[in-house]
Order: C-alpha cells, then structure tokens, then sequence
C-alpha cells in the first residue's frame, strides 16, 4: 500500500510504500473515495504523483525509472515502419511482430483498425513467443472460425494440428484431452463448454473482438478471467462501446494481477458523476494522457490511412427513413 509520512519534510508528503491505505494520493488525480487496494508500481497513480512535484519514496521513484526506460524503448519500436521476417507479411506486420517478441511481455492488446491485419500478427506471435508453446486457445465470432483455421494452415502449413470447437458437451471432453495444437472457439461456446476451456491450462490465449467481454458480468467474460495462460493477447478495434469503464475487463483479462479491481481502476481513470437513485454516469476518461501512459508498453494501434495511405477514406452517408403512423 502507498501512505504519507510527513515527519521529515512538511511541506511536501512522502510516497510511502507497504501501508494500507492512500485517500490523499487519490484526491491528486481527482478521486474523492479511497482506493483500499494495492497500487502497482508502475501504476499512473504513482506518476501523478511525480508530475504534482511529490518527494518519492527511492524504492518508487526507481521502479518508476525502470519503467519509464521500458517505455521509452516501447515508443521507439512502435516507430518502427517495417522489420525483418516473411517478405510476405506487409512491413507493418513485420514490425508489429518485431514489436511483440522484442518486448517479451506475457500479454497485449492489438487495437488496429479493421482490415490493417490483426490476425496475421497474433498468430505469428504465439507460434515465435516460445519455444514450447503447444496448446493455443483462440476465442472469435462464430462466423470466423473457420477463416482463422484457413488462414493458420495458410500462413503456418498444413501440419499445423487445429480443432474446431461447436459448443457440444463432447468438446469439453476433447478440449480438456488435447495436449497440443489450436482450439478454436465461438464466444457462445465459453457458456456451454465452460468445463473444458477450464480444466486445464493454456500456453497461449487469443481474443478476437475482445470487446465481447465488455461486460464484466456477463458469464462468458467471468469464464474468460478465470482462464489459465503463460502468455495472452487481445484484440480488438474498438476496446469500449458505452464508456471508457468496459476497457477494464481486457485489462483485467491482460494483467489479472495489476488489474484486479475494478473500482480502483474506475476511480483513479473514469470520470462520472453519481445518479440520484444510484450508479455513476460516465463522462469519460479523467486524465487520458495519464491512462495511456500507463497502457503504452503493451497497447499497439494503427490506424489504416496510416499503414495504407493509398486507400479513400472511409465515407459515410447518413439517410432517413419516413416511418408510417403504424410505424412500418
């Protein structure tokens, strides 16, 4: 826990690490109510603190220097335009899976625009992350999975070892038996095989349109956190639909560890205002600049007039539509 020990200095607090509580530092960043857990090191809270001209304590202030290095070093190969590896892949996709190897991070969300190639570049990482990665669990749109298998033959061979989950009682028993190869499942089925997908852990976890677990209540999304992986990777082109809160739930999936409240999370990023009979309306993100430092090593996005600078632009046209009295 962070607390204040100003015995030494009066007229600036101290960051203590190992207490239990820290209200004061939450009303630095605007947040009334106390956060009662533990803050991670690297976490933004810490570095509003040192933007307010706060004296940390040395054990901090070296681990925010460790991770500001680390993040430096991100920014640096997010720049990077292409990289070595299959001529086939588009240099972006080389440079993203440059990216995701260089880091050596366990887990990463992959916010691409829709058609820049998210794919490619996930699987191409679960295969490279590890030498001995053997089972790897792929979530997608039922409409998708049979394209995902299509294209892992196409671009890993055709010894590749997949099966195809449909949701039946039977693949639980399959998917809790296989000991390597790819699992590839619809979202619907994490509710009616639930047993499988738990039983034993993974090596590598794929979300595709990973904002399906925007709903941290809904019993796919609890299914999904509970989960077993070394290693773990989202994505998704639009993290969250009605507030920037539901991004929680892909950081929760990411880091369990460092995200492991939500209202902690809620109250140190999301501004809202409390409604009159309960709940919180969401205006947005209290200090973006903050959140996304804190996301940056482990979030990468390209937006694809940025990858494809020789396609139009995306143009829509808006037309209403007259309804009759009986509303047909």
């Amino acid at each position: 826990m962070l607390r204040y020990d100003t015995t030494k200095l009066r007229s600036y607090p101290v960051l203590k690490w190992g207490e239990r509580d820290l209200p004061l530092m939450t009303r630095i960043i605007g947040a009334e109510e106390a956060v009662k857990m533990r803050a991670p090191y690297n976490c933004a809270i810490v570095k509003a603190a040192q933007n307010k001209g706060m004296v940390i304590h040395t054990r901090v202030l070296k681990q925010l220097d460790a991770d500001s290095i680390v993040r430096d070093i991100a920014k640096e190969l997010q720049k990077l335009k292409s990289a070595p590896g299959n001529k086939a892949f588009f240099p972006h996709q080389r440079a993203d899976i440059h990216y995701l190897v260089d880091m050596s991070l366990p887990a990463y969300l992959l916010g691409h625009q829709p058609g820049v190639g998210k794919t490619l570049v996930a699987m191409s990482w679960a295969i490279r992350n590890a030498i001995n990665t053997k089972r790897i669990l792929v979530v997608a749109p039922n409409s998708a999975k049979t394209q995902w298998a299509r294209e892992i033959r196409r671009w890993l061979g055709n010894d590749q070892v997949i099966h195809i989950v449909e949701g039946t009682k039977a693949d639980q028993r399959r998917i809790a038996r296989r000991s390597s190869g790819w699992i590839i499942g619809h979202w619907e089925s994490l509710v009616t095989a639930e047993e499988g997908y738990l039983r034993r852990p993974w090596d590598v976890v794929i979300l595709d349109e990973a904002h399906n677990i925007k709903n941290r209540d809904a019993i796919r999304t609890q299914v999904v956190q509970h989960l077993e992986a070394r290693k773990r990777i989202a994505l998704t082109a639009h993290p969250y639909t009605n507030g920037p809160d539901e991004l929680w739930s892909i950081l929760h999936f990411l880091y369990p560890e460092q995200y492991s409240s939500y209202w902690r999370f809620f109250h140190q990023h999301i501004k809202a205002i409390p409604r009159p009979f309960g709940g919180y309306e969401i205006i947005g993100v209290r200090n973006p600049k903050l959140l996304k430092w804190e996301i940056s090593p482990f979030v990468l996005r390209r937006l694809k007039k940025d990858v494809f600078k020789s396609l139009p632009p995306i143009v829509r046209d808006f037309r209403w539509a007259h309804l009759t009295k009986r509303g047909i």
